[in-house]
């Protein structure tokens, strides 16, 4: 099964900013020396970009360690089979910094309890799919961003409960009011007199009662 595109792998000069930059998808990356040739790094991410700028960052991509090359993964490749792939290219190139044969690193932090469609709305473009350690197929976020996608769910839920409350008491109050158990205009008179309360009271005294 063919998980990479055909050719060499594309190559980045993260220091001179030149050749062909990572986008932000699926994809093997490797981190290669400058005088020697020889490879620094193997890894495997969901997200190319941002993988080279936390190498960046940690300082593992440098003037002697400048090239970023990378292969982005074809549609629908199973994450099991990219991990394979991974500790393949490390027990051939034996690559100087990885700790591990590979294949050590998270799985993505799954997100399947959500509703699809309200997933694919917080998630966007940082929604990943693989295979687990049983090959079943899973969808989610790499582990990085798991704490941010929880944010925006618990924030979206949050003020989808909130619409709900509201349009509940609303409409009971209504019903109170319609029963005669409570008079909405004299709750609303009681509140210091504007423009918008006076116009709202006046509107509640069309709703009918019984």
């Amino acid at each position: 099964m063919t998980l990479y595109r055909r050719g060499r792998p594309n190559r980045y000069n993260v220091i001179k900013m030149d050749g062909v930059r990572p986008p932000k998808v699926v994809g093997e990356y490797r981190i290669r020396y400058k005088r020697l040739k020889r490879i620094k790094y193997i890894g495997i991410t969901n997200d190319l970009e941002r993988r080279m700028n936390e190498h960046e960052k940690k300082g593992r991509i440098n003037d002697n360690a400048p090239y970023f090359e990378w292969m982005p993964a074809l549609p629908d490749t199973p994450y099991k089979r990219l991990r394979e792939h991974e500790k393949a290219s490390i027990s051939k190139h034996n690559p100087k910094i990885n700790k591990n044969s590979g294949g050590g690193g998270k799985e993505p932090q799954t997100l399947n309890y959500m509703d699809p469609t309200f997933f694919q709305r917080i998630a966007g473009t940082e929604i990943v799919e693989f295979q687990d350690k049983n090959g079943n197929t899973q969808f989610g976020v790499s582990n990085d961003k798991y704490n941010l996608i929880m944010i925006r769910f618990a924030i979206s839920r949050f003020i989808h409960f909130t619409f709900k409350l509201v349009l509940f008491l609303i409409v009971l109050a209504i019903l109170l009011n319609y029963f005669g158990i409570i008079s909405l205009s004299n709750i609303i008179m009681k509140f210091p007199s504007s423009v918008p309360l006076s116009f709202l009271s006046k509107a509640i005294s069309y709703l009918p009662k019984k």
